[in-house]
C-alpha cells in the first residue's frame, strides 16, 4: 500500500513538473476592448503586450465608428483612426514582427450595410488582410437573424484573395 501512494505521489509531482515545463512559458493572450476609452487607443494596449484587440463598430452617416453603445459614438473615433492606421503602421514598420495579433469586429448596427463597410474600409488596407500574422474575426448578433452569414462568408474570401 504505501509502495502505491509513493509511486502515485511521483507520478503526480512529474506530471505536475512537465505540466509547469510546457504550459508555464507560454505567454499570456492579453485582450483589449474599449480602447476608444484609452488617451492612447490601440497604441497603449499595443505597447503593454496585447495581441487581442476588439472593436464595437457601428455604421453611422456612411462611417464606421467604434463605441460600445450608440450613444458614445464621437467623431474622432473611427475604425480606420483607432484600429486600421495603427495596424498598418505596425506592419509597415515591421514593428514587433512575427507577433500574431487578432482583431476581433463586433458589428453592433444593422449588419448588412455595417459589414459592406467594413470589407471596404478593410479592402482599404491589403496589408493587413493579406497578413499572416493577423487573424480577422466578424461578428454580429444581426448575423443570426438574417441570411447574411453566407454572404460574411463570402466576403471573407474575397478578402483574403
Amino acid at each position: 500500500m504505501k509502495y502505491n501512494s509513493k509511486i502515485t505521489r511521483v507520478l503526480f509531482l512529474l506530471t505536475l513538473v512537465v505540466h509547469c515545463t510546457l504550459f508555464g512559458q507560454q505567454k499570456p493572450i492579453i485582450h483589449s476592448h474599449n480602447d476608444y476609452l484609452q488617451s492612447v487607443p490601440f497604441w497603449n494596449a499595443f505597447s503593454n503586450g496585447a495581441t487581442s484587440f476588439e472593436a464595437d463598430v457601428f455604421l453611422k452617416d456612411k462611417q464606421l465608428f467604434v463605441a460600445h453603445t450608440q450613444s458614445e459614438i464621437q467623431p474622432k473615433n473611427t475604425f480606420e483612426t483607432l484600429y486600421a492606421k495603427p495596424l498598418k503602421t505596425v506592419l509597415n514598420l515591421q514593428y514587433q514582427e512575427g507577433k500574431k495579433l487578432l482583431l476581433l469586429i463586433d458589428i453592433k448596427s444593422e449588419a448588412v450595410s455595417t459589414l459592406n463597410k467594413v470589407i471596404s474600409v478593410l479592402k482599404k488596407y491589403p496589408s493587413i488582410h493579406n497578413s499572416n500574422n493577423i487573424k480577422i474575426v466578424i461578428s454580429a448578433t444581426d448575423l443570426l437573424q438574417t441570411p447574411t452569414t453566407l454572404t460574411l462568408l463570402i466576403y471573407i474570401l474575397i478578402i483574403k484573395n
